[in-house]
């Protein structure tokens, strides 16, 4: 069974924007942290959206370590390491049971939520997170990359689902440089996580010579959303089309009136 492209699925907003979490984050080893949070989305993803007759409280997840493994493509140690460092975060709770049942924290009680493009994330394939599973599970570009993943995620304009963030901003909530900003923005686009763009002078009021980076969730925007977009640029590739060929025409004219006058 393949995956709706624009299937997409509920992640709670709170810690993804604490400078202190990102600060436990940064202090944990770096396999651990990047093999936990590659199982946070993949657990949000998973999670039932509303109660059911097996699960009386939504976002639970019920899997094997075996079925993790497959879902993340990462080992049996490490994912064991990893849920382990999920639950010292408090990020998810394992309420037990055989195959045992995880649950994301405040699913329902986080201030708000986002969504994440789960049809994107999964690439047609149901049992295995794809563009998630073939990120490295080394180094701490990768782990930064994740990071700013969820970040921008967090953040991003539900309306326009556009997240317009500076480097300032990363700086202050991930607690990177710079260069690993810059370095983290290179991977997610990479990953085919994040497509991003420079914004307008006047997109940051706070920063209007020093624009902002624009990001969009890649796979996030609905069908009517992307046909809706592809219809505006046809447009204004028409408007520009005619007024290309209004001003050849009008060249053409100036200048077969100069041949004239000669």
């Amino acid at each position: 069974m393949n995956v709706d492209p624009d299937q997409w699925a509920k992640m709670p907003c709170s810690w993804q924007k604490d400078p202190d979490m990102h600060r436990l984050i940064a202090g944990a080893p770096t396999g651990t942290a990047i093999a936990a949070l590659k199982l946070y989305i993949a657990l949000c993803l998973k999670a039932n959206f509303a109660k059911t007759k097996e699960f009386p409280s939504s976002g639970c997840v019920k899997r094997s370590i075996t079925q993790l493994c497959t879902l993340t493509g990462l080992s049996r140690p490490v994912v064991i390491a990893g849920l382990r460092q999920l639950q010292a975060w408090r990020i998810i709770e394992c309420l037990g049971g055989r195959p045992a049942v995880y649950h994301v924290t405040d699913y329902d009680k986080a201030p708000y939520w986002a969504k994440l493009p789960s049809g994107h994330l999964f690439d047609g394939y149901p049992g295995e997170v794809v563009r998630i599973s073939q990120i490295p599970n080394r180094g701490v570009g990768t782990l930064h990359a994740l990071q700013l993943y969820l970040y921008v995620a967090s953040v991003r304009d539900r309306h326009s689902h556009k997240a317009k963030v500076t480097y300032p901003r990363f700086q202050s909530v991930l607690g990177f440089d710079r260069n690993e900003i810059a370095h983290a923005i290179t991977l997610v686009g990479a990953y085919e996580l994040v497509t991003v763009r420079t914004g307008d002078p006047d997109d940051v009021a706070f920063h209007p010579e020093r624009p902002c980076n624009v990001f969009w969730l890649r796979g996030s925007l609905t069908k009517e959303f992307r046909e809706r977009a592809a219809a505006d640029r046809r447009a204004v590739d028409e408007q520009n089309a005619a007024i290309s060929a209004v001003a050849v025409a009008a060249a053409a004219a100036d200048f077969d009136s100069l041949i004239e006058r000669r």
